[in-house]
């Protein structure tokens, strides 16, 4: 059975959870709209931070300390791109269980009117 589901005026068009494969990147593929978007992340002695940047043909972020067991993550979501008269955005929250350099990531990407930037109800 598949499911819609909104939030206001925002179109959940991808979600889920995952786990990085032996601290390699996440790479999410939203094929039907010629997109991607990339989680990377970097264990520094600096402070909670996040780049963002086109990489190739993805819009990566790279995610530095997100390294906490209870949780880091977008406080609001975060505006990704353009596509057709839609806006995607990213909502997410990544967590690092333990001894290992896996990172898990619970992940939503919105579509929302291209005439709204703001996602209000």
């Amino acid at each position: 059975m598949s499911a819609r589901i909104r939030s206001g005026r925002a179109e959940v068009i991808a979600g889920g959870q995952v786990t990085a494969f032996r601290g390699h990147p996440i790479l999410i593929f939203l094929d039907e709209l010629q997109f991607a978007v990339g989680l990377r992340f970097v264990t520094d002695e600096g402070e909670l931070r996040v780049d963002p940047a086109w990489v190739e043909d993805r819009f990566e972020l790279t995610l530095y300390n997100f390294d906490a067991a209870d949780g880091r993550g977008s406080a609001e979501p975060v505006r990704l791109t353009e596509r057709g008269d839609r806006v995607l955005w990213l909502h997410f929250r990544t967590f690092k269980f333990g001894n290992t350099i896996d990172h898990t990531v619970h992940y939503c990407i919105y579509a929302t009117p291209r005439d709204e930037d703001a996602v209000d109800g």
